[in-house]
């Protein structure tokens, strides 16, 4: 019987990592690799079937830096290492990446918020979706697309999947012609899409990867409530921060919630949309008012406007309002959210391509025993216990070598697998044989 478990073996690839692959002609099968969770694995194919393409990371070895396309050379490994699916985008990018930021012309694009503590610093939107579908076509590989959970909304996960994989004529998602702007940037047919991941790598608690859920729950399911990152994870919900330095839209840096010390500046809550009322803003720990508008504030009063929807707090010119001293430290008190879930995605990228598979980036047994048999998911996105430590292999490094590490990894990354299997069986009724295991990294 064909077993639902895909093993990704390359779930960290770069494209550094891509342009030191050995070139060489195919001596394996190209289709992906299956195996069984009670199976034994005495054995690991040296091809890599699978690849996340890490945005934010150094990938001048394979995309040129001007223009953001792969390089003939890395296309033509891709190919010859038999890569059958590229992850886009991926590591410290994927949860908080707002594509729109991406798209048209180089020279009008924003920058992305690395939003993982490790990586927090601006970065760049050369490689952006039309990038990687052009690789996708250039490569004849299918798409497994990311969506950010950790600072968007179901309805732009909807927008970005219509940019991608709407047919031209196919009509509007949330008011847009999303496939006409597609066609606008030089690709009228959708992109190749397969799967979509509802965020990546979430679901640790005590870390930056639970992003809004790391908060104290001030709205959440009462029937899962017990289960907080599950629990916000399926269904949404709002939380609180105490104290949370102030950021820049594209820059998480312990530095970005200084003041600058400029007229009218303005700093952000890290996980909008924030509840009206429910902030304090505090520079260097002292409280300051909050006012509809500051055309009549006084030059030293310590007052801000807000907008609740993204997050802006904005202060004074020095003449209405005051400026925060340069140096100054900005924090906010907040509940953040009313924030969708797992479940408000899944229906709004379905809605836009019921064919697409939507999986899961949380998949302990709280989380398949809450989404039960009622609700649906198409697969579950699992980080291959074991694997830590492994990588890429790195430039100058031995593909055999690398391929025995993963293969050492095998078997505690097929009883990660196989627990989760048998967590699917007993809650997911019915839709339990149609769940795919998706191992990564």
């Amino acid at each position: 019987m064909r077993s639902n478990l895909r093993t990704w073996l390359g779930g960290c690839l770069t494209s550094l990592a891509l342009a030191s692959l050995p070139v060489h002609p195919q001596t394996s099968d190209t289709s992906p690799v299956v195996s069984s969770a009670n199976a034994s694995a005495a054995a690991s194919s040296a091809l890599i079937y699978s690849a996340s393409f890490r945005h934010s990371a150094d990938f001048l070895a394979g995309v040129d830096p001007e223009f953001g396309f792969a390089r003939p050379s890395a296309i033509i490994k891709i190919r010859q290492a038999g890569i059958s699916l590229i992850r886009y985008p991926a590591s410290d990018l994927a949860n908080t990446f707002h594509w729109q930021r991406s798209v048209g012309p180089q020279n009008r694009r924003g920058l992305q918020a690395g939003g993982m503590a490790g990586a927090p610093a601006p970065q760049e939107s050369r490689f952006g979706p039309d990038e990687y579908g052009d690789l996708l076509d250039k490569t004849g590989t299918s798409g497994e697309l990311v969506v950010n959970f950790g600072t968007g909304t179901a309805a732009e996960a909807a927008d970005f999947v219509a940019y991608m994989a709407h047919p031209i004529g196919g009509g509007l998602v949330n008011g847009v012609d999303w496939a006409a702007r597609r066609a606008a940037n030089h690709h009228p047919p959708a992109y190749p899409i397969a799967y979509v991941d509802v965020g990546m790598d979430l679901g640790a608690p005590a870390d930056e990867r639970g992003y809004w859920m790391q908060g104290v729950p001030v709205s959440i399911n009462a029937a899962c409530a017990a289960d907080k990152i599950s629990c916000l994870y399926a269904f949404g919900g709002a939380t609180r921060f105490e104290k949370q330095p102030a950021v820049l839209p594209a820059d998480w840096r312990d530095g970005a919630s200084l003041s600058n010390g400029d007229p009218q500046q303005s700093l952000y809550a890290r996980y909008a949309p924030v509840a009206a009322g429910s902030e304090i803003v505090m520079i260097d720990g002292a409280a300051w008012q909050g006012l509809s508008d500051l055309a009549s504030a006084a030059a030293d009063a310590k007052v801000y406007t807000i907008d609740y929807q993204s997050g802006a707090v904005s202060f004074g010119d020095g003449v209405h309002g005051a400026i925060p001293p340069k140096g100054s430290r900005v924090s906010l008190t907040y509940t953040s959210g009313h924030h969708d879930g797992f479940v408000d995605y899944y229906r709004a990228i379905k809605a836009v391509n019921p064919k697409i598979r939507v999986c899961a980036a949380v998949q302990d047994d709280s989380f398949t025993r809450i989404m039960g048999a009622q609700h649906l998911y198409d697969c579950l996105q699992q980080q291959a216990g074991g694997n830590a430590g492994v990588g890429p292999p790195q430039a100058g490094g031995n593909a055999a070598e690398f391929s025995f590490r993963i293969a050492q990894a095998t078997p505690a990354s097929t009883a990660a697998a196989a627990l989760t299997q048998q967590r699917v069986n007993q809650h997911a009724g019915a839709n339990a044989p149609k769940v795919q295991l998706v191992l990564t990294d």
